[in-house]
């Protein structure tokens, strides 16, 4: 009995630490996949980590939430109000639109192009400018604080910034499934 104790304990304690390295890797390994891919361009592998469902919902909560304080700041303002109403209905489908895997494949394909004018312009006048590195460049820098919420959830962003990126657990890997936007 003594012998089959030892092999639990060992299991269990292999196990824990399994758990433990999870937990603490994975946020890190999630960020590095999608700054490769951002980098490379490539929007399928890109798409594999974003929760598009979710990060559309929480996008359309947030832009209406800003717009409505926004309209609390001018409350006499008809044309403000008329203004706004006709915005607030156009913030689901430009979300909807916008917030999918061939949103981003025509961010990546746009970006290309910027980057080609902007170094065909550069070369031409010899200014020795790089070429804007766009989507892979955004989100948190190089050396991002994450901000554990629950086993579930972590947010991710630059140290003493506000909004950020939040992420959800799905199966054992991590997808972006929110935005923070920081005020403005």
């Amino acid at each position: 009995m003594g012998e089959l104790m030892k092999k639990i304990v060992v299991a269990l304690g292999v196990l824990l630490l399994a758990a433990g390295g999870w937990y603490y890797a994975s946020p890190l390994w999630t960020l590095r996949a999608m700054k490769d891919a951002a980098v490379s361009r490539d929007s399928e592998a890109l798409s594999r980590y974003v929760d598009y469902e979710a990060l559309r919902t929480d996008l359309k909560g947030d832009m209406r939430r800003s717009m409505m304080s926004e309209m609390g700041k001018q409350p006499d303002n008809p044309f403000g109000a008329i203004g706004m109403a006709i915005a607030m209905n156009l913030i689901d489908p430009m979300i909807e639109a916008m917030v999918t895997p061939e949103g981003v494949e025509v961010m990546f394909a746009q970006q290309r192009a910027a980057e080609s004018n902007e170094t065909t312009v550069a070369g031409a006048a010899g200014s020795g400018r790089t070429p804007t590195k766009g989507l892979a460049a955004a989100g948190p820098g190089d050396d991002p604080v994450i901000e554990r919420v629950g086993i579930d959830e972590f947010r991710v962003h630059d140290k003493g910034k506000d909004g950020g990126l939040i992420f959800r657990r799905h199966g054992l890997g991590w997808k972006l499934s929110g935005v923070d936007i920081p005020n403005l």
